[in-house]
């Protein structure tokens, strides 16, 4: 199978079936990690739990480990960045809210 590009080890599949986020990640050192984040994701998510006090600390460490292994995952590291991507996180906490029954509250860092 085709890579897409030195630093996106995913193939055709992948990226069809919306996989190739977790390829990337699972392609590089944080691998382990990475899929420890997922499954405290998926766990919150199955139990109706806050995620992002549920998954503090795993996210933390995913981003420590990202940073150390910045020649594979600069690439996801530089999209945080991206004024699209704050806004997609935002949309997607409004998604979360709102699925929840409560508000959030969008405070802009100067």
């Amino acid at each position: 199978m085709e890579e897409h590009s030195s630093s996106s080890p995913c193939d055709d599949n992948s990226h069809f079936d919306g996989n190739c986020f977790s390829c990337y990640m699972k392609h590089g050192e944080c691998k382990n990690i990475f899929i420890e984040w997922r499954k405290c994701v998926e766990e919150g998510e199955k139990n109706d739990e806050n995620i992002i006090n549920k998954c503090f600390q795993i996210t933390s460490d995913l981003r420590k480990c990202m940073e150390t292994n910045q020649d594979h995952y600069d690439e996801a590291l530089k999209a945080e960045e991206d004024p699209a991507y704050k806004i997609f996180m935002i949309l997607q906490a409004q998604k979360e809210a709102d699925r929840r029954g409560h508000e959030i509250k969008v405070v802009a860092n100067e």
